[in-house]
């Protein structure tokens, strides 16, 4: 298969990850959709990206393992989303925000509610330091949601 073909399968399970965050509410068979499309997405990207690729797949990881309630799932692909947004040299100036956002969630998750503040306040502050309009839209929604 060639790199576009993948690149397109990998978009395609990002979206659609999308799909099932975007709802109110998931049965079962979309809780463990919306996780495979998740780890898809990642698989692809460690096929055809980038480092700053497979940051941002974990960062989604991470977002759906808080949906999902589940606490470790969600710390570690948070600390893989820092790891590897931290090897990127081509990252953008929100990606570490989502870092900062990935943590105050999981942190949250797990109870820890003074680390998660800690991430949260770190999250708003870069968030509002992001320079392109619609970038900031994005995060500010994504970060509220």
């Amino acid at each position: 298969m060639e790199n576009a073909e993948i690149k397109k399968l990998a978009v395609e399970s990002n979206k659609q990850t999308w799909v099932y965050l975007q709802k109110t509410e998931l049965d079962q068979a979309e809780k463990i959709q919306m996780l495979t499309a998740a780890y898809a997405s990642l698989y692809l990207w460690a096929r055809c990206g980038t480092t700053l690729h497979l940051a941002r797949a974990h960062w989604l990881i991470q977002r759906v393992a808080c949906v999902l309630q589940e606490k470790n799932l969600a710390l570690r692909h948070a600390e893989l989303c820092e790891a590897y947004t931290n090897q990127s040299a081509d990252k953008k100036d929100f990606d570490q925000a989502y870092v900062f956002e990935a943590f105050a969630r999981a942190y949250a998750l797990n109870e820890n509610l003074e680390l998660a503040e800690k991430f949260k306040i770190q999250a708003q502050q870069a968030g509002e330091k992001i320079a392109d309009p619609e970038d900031k839209k994005i995060f500010l929604a994504d970060a509220k949601a």
